[in-house]
């Protein structure tokens, strides 16, 4: 056989069963290993991550979501004051020590408001 027909030959095999050479080597046992966490403390990670990857539940923020815009909530408002003090109770929650600050801004609203119509007709 030649050369490039071995190569062929030998790129075929893994082609068609790569999976082949790698369960040729006993599996490890116990946690897969994962890079920067020493063996011993393993476990306390892969459970945190396990945790973490629950919280964000898509009928939990759906629910958020429709609470937080059911109704316009322009910034200084009441009810901005609402929905930062839902803000703040789901906050502290979750165990966060969290406070709302209340701070003086310049909102640009207009004073007045009005609508003209100049053509073809004058109109207010």
């Amino acid at each position: 056989m030649t050369s490039t027909r071995l190569c062929l030959a030998a790129a075929a095999t893994l082609l068609i069963a790569p999976g082949a050479a790698l369960h040729a080597q006993p599996a490890p046992s116990g946690p897969p290993a994962v890079r920067g966490f020493p063996p011993a403390l393993l476990g306390d990670e892969l459970a945190r991550e396990a945790a973490l990857r629950a919280v964000p539940n898509a009928d939990t923020l759906r629910a958020q979501l429709i609470a937080l815009s059911a109704v316009p909530h322009e910034a200084g408002t009441e009810r901005s004051h609402h929905v930062a003090e839902m803000i703040l109770a789901r906050f502290r929650a979750f165990g966060l020590d969290a406070s709302i600050e209340q701070f003086e801004a310049l909102m640009p609203r207009p004073t007045s408001r009005s609508l003209e119509l100049v053509a073809p007709e004058h109109y207010v």
